[in-house]
Protein backbone atom coordinates (compact mmCIF):
# COMPACT_ATOMS: atom_id res chain seq x y z
CA UNK A 1 0.00 0.00 0.00
CA UNK A 2 2.79 2.42 1.07
CA UNK A 3 4.56 1.68 -2.02
CA UNK A 4 1.83 2.31 -4.52
CA UNK A 5 0.96 5.72 -2.58
CA UNK A 6 4.63 6.79 -2.66
CA UNK A 7 3.94 6.30 -6.35
CA UNK A 8 0.52 8.33 -6.87
CA UNK A 9 1.43 11.46 -5.11
CA UNK A 10 3.26 14.42 -6.14
CA UNK A 11 6.84 15.35 -5.47
CA UNK A 12 6.77 19.11 -6.63
CA UNK A 13 5.09 21.57 -4.48
CA UNK A 14 3.24 23.17 -7.75
CA UNK A 15 2.62 19.74 -8.20
CA UNK A 16 1.31 19.31 -4.33
CA UNK A 17 -0.24 21.96 -4.26
CA UNK A 18 -2.60 21.12 -7.63
CA UNK A 19 -2.88 17.50 -5.73
CA UNK A 20 -4.59 19.17 -2.42
CA UNK A 21 -6.88 21.87 -4.39
CA UNK A 22 -7.64 19.44 -6.93
CA UNK A 23 -9.03 17.16 -4.20
CA UNK A 24 -10.98 20.13 -2.75
CA UNK A 25 -12.50 21.08 -5.89
CA UNK A 26 -13.82 17.36 -6.62
CA UNK A 27 -14.87 17.31 -2.51
CA UNK A 28 -16.73 20.48 -3.63
CA UNK A 29 -18.46 19.08 -6.52
CA UNK A 30 -19.36 15.68 -5.03
CA UNK A 31 -21.14 17.45 -1.83
CA UNK A 32 -21.83 21.53 -2.70
CA UNK A 33 -23.52 22.25 0.65
CA UNK A 34 -19.93 21.23 2.73
CA UNK A 35 -17.48 24.02 3.37
CA UNK A 36 -13.80 23.13 3.00
CA UNK A 37 -11.52 24.07 5.88
CA UNK A 38 -7.88 24.39 4.56
CA UNK A 39 -5.12 22.53 7.18
CA UNK A 40 -1.75 23.68 6.65
CA UNK A 41 1.13 22.62 9.24
CA UNK A 42 4.00 25.17 9.62
CA UNK A 43 7.23 25.51 12.22
CA UNK A 44 6.86 29.29 12.58
CA UNK A 45 4.16 32.17 12.45
CA UNK A 46 5.73 33.51 9.42
CA UNK A 47 4.96 30.10 7.87
CA UNK A 48 1.65 29.63 8.78
CA UNK A 49 0.56 32.74 6.90
CA UNK A 50 3.02 31.88 3.72
CA UNK A 51 0.73 28.88 3.52
CA UNK A 52 -2.61 31.00 4.02
CA UNK A 53 -1.37 33.09 1.28
CA UNK A 54 -0.36 30.41 -0.97
CA UNK A 55 -3.75 29.09 -0.04
CA UNK A 56 -5.52 32.47 -1.69
CA UNK A 57 -7.53 32.59 2.26
CA UNK A 58 -5.27 35.25 2.75
CA UNK A 59 -5.70 38.19 0.03
CA UNK A 60 -4.60 41.56 1.15
CA UNK A 61 -0.97 42.96 2.39
CA UNK A 62 -2.87 44.65 5.12
CA UNK A 63 -4.08 40.85 6.36
CA UNK A 64 -0.97 39.58 5.76
CA UNK A 65 1.15 41.86 7.71
CA UNK A 66 -1.34 42.12 10.50
CA UNK A 67 -1.25 38.00 11.10
CA UNK A 68 2.57 38.28 10.27
CA UNK A 69 2.68 40.56 13.43
CA UNK A 70 0.77 38.39 15.82
CA UNK A 71 2.50 35.57 17.31
CA UNK A 72 -0.43 32.91 17.60
CA UNK A 73 1.83 30.88 20.14
CA UNK A 74 1.37 34.03 22.64
CA UNK A 75 -2.40 32.83 22.90
CA UNK A 76 -2.46 29.04 23.28
CA UNK A 77 -1.14 26.96 26.08
CA UNK A 78 0.01 24.37 23.07
CA UNK A 79 2.87 26.05 21.43
CA UNK A 80 3.76 22.39 19.77
CA UNK A 81 0.45 23.07 17.64
CA UNK A 82 0.26 26.87 17.50
CA UNK A 83 1.13 26.75 13.71
CA UNK A 84 -1.22 24.16 12.29
CA UNK A 85 -4.08 25.54 10.80
CA UNK A 86 -7.03 24.64 13.80
CA UNK A 87 -8.73 25.64 16.62
CA UNK A 88 -7.34 24.96 19.86
CA UNK A 89 -9.16 24.30 23.20
CA UNK A 90 -8.39 27.22 25.44
CA UNK A 91 -10.72 26.05 28.41
CA UNK A 92 -14.01 26.28 29.47
CA UNK A 93 -15.46 24.66 26.69
CA UNK A 94 -14.11 27.39 24.63
CA UNK A 95 -11.19 27.28 21.52
CA UNK A 96 -9.24 30.25 19.58
CA UNK A 97 -10.54 29.80 15.94
CA UNK A 98 -8.25 28.02 13.12
CA UNK A 99 -6.11 30.36 11.74
CA UNK A 100 -7.80 30.65 7.88
CA UNK A 101 -11.17 31.40 9.98
CA UNK A 102 -9.69 34.66 11.24
CA UNK A 103 -8.07 35.36 7.97
CA UNK A 104 -11.72 34.98 6.62
CA UNK A 105 -12.55 37.21 9.14
CA UNK A 106 -10.36 40.02 8.75
CA UNK A 107 -10.65 39.96 4.78
CA UNK A 108 -14.22 40.51 5.29
CA UNK A 109 -14.11 43.33 7.31
CA UNK A 110 -10.88 45.31 5.89
CA UNK A 111 -12.59 47.70 4.86
CA UNK A 112 -14.49 48.75 7.72
CA UNK A 113 -11.23 48.16 9.77
CA UNK A 114 -9.79 51.54 8.35
CA UNK A 115 -7.39 53.79 10.44
CA UNK A 116 -9.40 55.69 13.06
CA UNK A 117 -12.09 53.06 13.17
CA UNK A 118 -13.64 51.26 15.74
CA UNK A 119 -14.55 47.30 16.12
CA UNK A 120 -16.40 44.55 18.59
CA UNK A 121 -14.98 41.22 18.65
CA UNK A 122 -17.73 39.64 20.55
CA UNK A 123 -16.50 36.18 22.57
CA UNK A 124 -12.95 37.36 22.39
CA UNK A 125 -11.40 34.20 23.56
CA UNK A 126 -7.76 34.86 23.58
CA UNK A 127 -7.82 37.80 22.63
CA UNK A 128 -6.12 37.52 19.53
CA UNK A 129 -8.20 39.07 17.16
CA UNK A 130 -9.04 41.56 19.22
CA UNK A 131 -5.52 42.54 18.93
CA UNK A 132 -5.63 42.26 14.91
CA UNK A 133 -8.59 44.91 15.09
CA UNK A 134 -6.29 46.80 17.19
CA UNK A 135 -3.26 47.04 14.88
CA UNK A 136 -5.32 47.20 11.77
CA UNK A 137 -7.78 50.77 13.02
CA UNK A 138 -4.46 52.12 14.35
CA UNK A 139 -2.24 52.10 11.29
CA UNK A 140 -0.64 55.17 10.79
CA UNK A 141 -0.49 56.13 14.42
CA UNK A 142 -4.77 56.51 13.72
CA UNK A 143 -6.36 56.85 17.08
CA UNK A 144 -8.74 53.66 15.91
CA UNK A 145 -9.84 51.77 19.18
CA UNK A 146 -10.50 47.51 19.13
CA UNK A 147 -12.58 46.44 22.21
CA UNK A 148 -13.33 42.63 22.96
CA UNK A 149 -16.02 41.58 25.37
CA UNK A 150 -16.24 38.18 26.79
CA UNK A 151 -18.65 36.52 29.00
CA UNK A 152 -16.28 34.09 31.28
CA UNK A 153 -14.05 36.37 33.50
CA UNK A 154 -11.60 33.69 33.42
CA UNK A 155 -10.71 33.70 29.94
CA UNK A 156 -10.18 37.27 30.28
CA UNK A 157 -7.94 37.46 32.32
CA UNK A 158 -5.61 34.80 30.47
CA UNK A 159 -6.46 37.11 27.14
CA UNK A 160 -4.69 39.67 29.49
CA UNK A 161 -1.61 37.68 30.31
CA UNK A 162 -1.79 36.75 26.45
CA UNK A 163 -1.31 40.48 24.94
CA UNK A 164 0.91 41.12 27.76
CA UNK A 165 3.91 39.18 25.48
CA UNK A 166 3.67 41.42 22.72
CA UNK A 167 4.95 45.26 23.60
CA UNK A 168 3.11 46.78 20.78
CA UNK A 169 -0.28 45.21 22.12
CA UNK A 170 0.88 46.50 25.46
CA UNK A 171 1.55 49.96 24.00
CA UNK A 172 -1.89 50.03 22.29
CA UNK A 173 -3.86 49.13 26.04
CA UNK A 174 -2.25 51.97 27.78
CA UNK A 175 -3.57 54.46 25.01
CA UNK A 176 -6.95 53.12 25.23
CA UNK A 177 -6.46 51.45 21.66
CA UNK A 178 -7.07 48.02 22.77
CA UNK A 179 -9.30 46.74 25.54
CA UNK A 180 -10.65 43.98 26.78
CA UNK A 181 -14.45 43.93 28.79
CA UNK A 182 -16.78 41.36 30.56
CA UNK A 183 -20.16 41.21 29.56
CA UNK A 184 -22.75 39.70 27.70
CA UNK A 185 -21.87 39.99 24.02
CA UNK A 186 -25.32 39.26 22.46
CA UNK A 187 -26.16 42.64 24.01
CA UNK A 188 -23.07 43.97 22.65
CA UNK A 189 -21.01 47.12 24.41
CA UNK A 190 -23.10 49.77 24.01
CA UNK A 191 -20.94 52.25 26.00
CA UNK A 192 -18.35 52.49 23.00
CA UNK A 193 -21.09 52.43 20.08
CA UNK A 194 -21.66 52.87 17.04
CA UNK A 195 -19.19 50.87 15.55
CA UNK A 196 -17.74 50.28 12.09
CA UNK A 197 -16.83 46.91 11.97
CA UNK A 198 -18.26 44.43 14.61
CA UNK A 199 -17.25 40.15 14.39
CA UNK A 200 -18.95 37.43 16.37
CA UNK A 201 -16.93 34.37 17.14
CA UNK A 202 -19.73 32.02 18.44
CA UNK A 203 -22.82 30.78 16.08
CA UNK A 204 -26.40 32.75 17.55
CA UNK A 205 -29.61 31.23 16.99
CA UNK A 206 -30.21 34.58 15.01
CA UNK A 207 -28.67 37.76 14.19
CA UNK A 208 -28.77 39.35 17.47
CA UNK A 209 -30.51 42.82 17.27
CA UNK A 210 -28.37 44.38 19.33
CA UNK A 211 -25.17 44.61 17.35
CA UNK A 212 -27.22 45.58 13.94
CA UNK A 213 -28.15 48.65 16.22
CA UNK A 214 -24.50 49.41 17.35
CA UNK A 215 -23.39 49.52 13.99
CA UNK A 216 -22.58 52.46 12.60
CA UNK A 217 -24.14 53.99 9.29
CA UNK A 218 -21.74 52.40 6.74
CA UNK A 219 -20.92 49.43 9.25
CA UNK A 220 -20.51 45.84 9.01
CA UNK A 221 -21.60 42.66 11.26
CA UNK A 222 -20.27 39.33 10.77
CA UNK A 223 -21.75 36.57 12.73
CA UNK A 224 -22.06 32.65 12.22
CA UNK A 225 -25.88 31.94 12.38
CA UNK A 226 -27.45 28.54 13.15
CA UNK A 227 -28.28 25.97 16.15
CA UNK A 228 -25.41 24.98 18.17
CA UNK A 229 -23.46 21.71 16.85
CA UNK A 230 -26.07 21.80 13.31
CA UNK A 231 -25.64 23.59 10.36
CA UNK A 232 -24.72 27.31 10.17
CA UNK A 233 -24.29 29.78 7.92
CA UNK A 234 -21.35 32.95 8.17
CA UNK A 235 -23.86 35.97 7.94
CA UNK A 236 -22.78 39.30 6.70
CA UNK A 237 -24.87 42.25 7.78
CA UNK A 238 -24.19 45.51 6.56
CA UNK A 239 -25.93 48.67 7.02
CA UNK A 240 -26.05 51.61 4.78
CA UNK A 241 -25.30 55.62 5.35
CA UNK A 242 -29.13 55.84 5.79
CA UNK A 243 -29.56 53.22 8.38
CA UNK A 244 -30.98 50.25 6.04
CA UNK A 245 -29.84 47.18 6.63
CA UNK A 246 -28.94 44.24 4.16
CA UNK A 247 -28.07 40.56 5.07
CA UNK A 248 -26.21 37.86 3.14
CA UNK A 249 -25.15 34.42 4.01
CA UNK A 250 -21.56 33.58 2.25
CA UNK A 251 -21.05 30.30 3.77
CA UNK A 252 -23.00 26.88 4.85
CA UNK A 253 -22.24 23.75 6.61
CA UNK A 254 -19.83 24.73 9.29
CA UNK A 255 -19.14 21.35 10.37
CA UNK A 256 -18.07 19.41 7.78
CA UNK A 257 -14.80 18.65 5.61
CA UNK A 258 -11.27 19.26 6.55
CA UNK A 259 -8.23 18.88 4.44
CA UNK A 260 -4.97 18.63 5.86
CA UNK A 261 -1.82 19.62 4.06
CA UNK A 262 1.57 18.59 6.06
CA UNK A 263 4.46 21.21 5.36
CA UNK A 264 7.79 19.14 5.40
CA UNK A 265 9.49 22.19 5.75
CA UNK A 266 11.95 22.66 2.46
CA UNK A 267 9.92 20.90 0.59
CA UNK A 268 7.74 23.63 0.04
CA UNK A 269 4.60 24.45 2.23
CA UNK A 270 2.19 21.45 0.97
CA UNK A 271 2.80 17.65 1.53
CA UNK A 272 1.15 15.17 -0.71
CA UNK A 273 -0.77 14.35 2.66
CA UNK A 274 -4.17 14.57 2.61
CA UNK A 275 -6.87 13.75 5.51
CA UNK A 276 -10.42 14.23 5.33
CA UNK A 277 -12.89 14.30 8.41
CA UNK A 278 -16.03 12.79 8.26
CA UNK A 279 -18.97 14.89 10.72
CA UNK A 280 -22.52 15.16 9.26
CA UNK A 281 -21.54 13.28 5.83
CA UNK A 282 -22.90 9.70 5.19
CA UNK A 283 -20.00 6.50 5.08
CA UNK A 284 -21.27 6.19 1.36
CA UNK A 285 -20.35 9.54 0.21
CA UNK A 286 -17.33 9.62 2.35
CA UNK A 287 -16.11 6.48 0.82
CA UNK A 288 -16.70 7.75 -2.67
CA UNK A 289 -14.07 10.76 -2.85
CA UNK A 290 -10.75 8.94 -3.62
CA UNK A 291 -10.70 4.75 -2.76
CA UNK A 292 -10.41 3.08 0.48
CA UNK A 293 -10.26 4.52 4.12
CA UNK A 294 -6.71 3.56 5.73
CA UNK A 295 -6.72 2.16 9.04
CA UNK A 296 -5.58 5.22 11.77
CA UNK A 297 -4.00 2.96 14.31
CA UNK A 298 -0.70 4.83 15.51
CA UNK A 299 1.74 2.49 13.72
CA UNK A 300 -0.07 2.95 10.53
CA UNK A 301 0.35 6.71 11.06
CA UNK A 302 3.76 6.55 11.66
CA UNK A 303 4.85 4.59 8.77
CA UNK A 304 2.51 6.55 6.57
CA UNK A 305 4.17 9.77 7.77
CA UNK A 306 7.50 8.38 7.52
CA UNK A 307 6.83 8.03 3.69
CA UNK A 308 5.61 11.17 3.15
CA UNK A 309 8.64 13.11 5.08
CA UNK A 310 5.57 14.90 7.39
CA UNK A 311 5.31 15.81 11.08
CA UNK A 312 4.40 12.83 12.76
CA UNK A 313 3.93 14.68 15.93
CA UNK A 314 1.38 17.32 14.34
CA UNK A 315 -0.67 14.99 12.33
CA UNK A 316 -1.08 12.92 15.44
CA UNK A 317 -2.32 16.05 17.37
CA UNK A 318 -4.45 16.99 14.90
CA UNK A 319 -6.23 13.57 14.69
CA UNK A 320 -6.62 13.75 18.85
CA UNK A 321 -8.49 17.39 18.46
CA UNK A 322 -10.67 16.03 15.73
CA UNK A 323 -11.41 12.62 17.67
CA UNK A 324 -12.29 14.74 20.55
CA UNK A 325 -14.54 16.92 18.33
CA UNK A 326 -16.23 13.82 17.99
CA UNK A 327 -15.08 13.74 13.74
CA UNK A 328 -13.91 10.63 12.19
CA UNK A 329 -11.14 10.43 10.06
CA UNK A 330 -9.62 8.62 7.20
CA UNK A 331 -6.98 8.59 4.74
CA UNK A 332 -7.28 8.70 1.03
CA UNK A 333 -5.67 6.60 -0.67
Amino acid sequence: MWRRLGRILPHSSEQRRAFVLGGLAAAAVASPLFVMAYRTFARSQAGLVDSLVDLGVVRSPEVEAVMRAIDRAHFTDQPELAYMDAPLGIGHAATISAPHMHAYALELLLDRLRPGAKALDVGSGTGYLTAAFAKLVCREGAPGKAIGIEHIPQLTRKALANLAKDPSLVQLMEEDRLELVVGDGRRGWPAEAPYDAIHVGAAAPRVPSDLVDQLAPGGRLVVPVGPEGGLQSLAVVDKAGDGTVRKRNLMSGRRSLAVVAGNPGSGGPFAPLVIVTRNIMGTKEFNQFRGKMISLHSQVIKDFCKQLGADTKQVQGLIRLAKKNGEKLGFLA
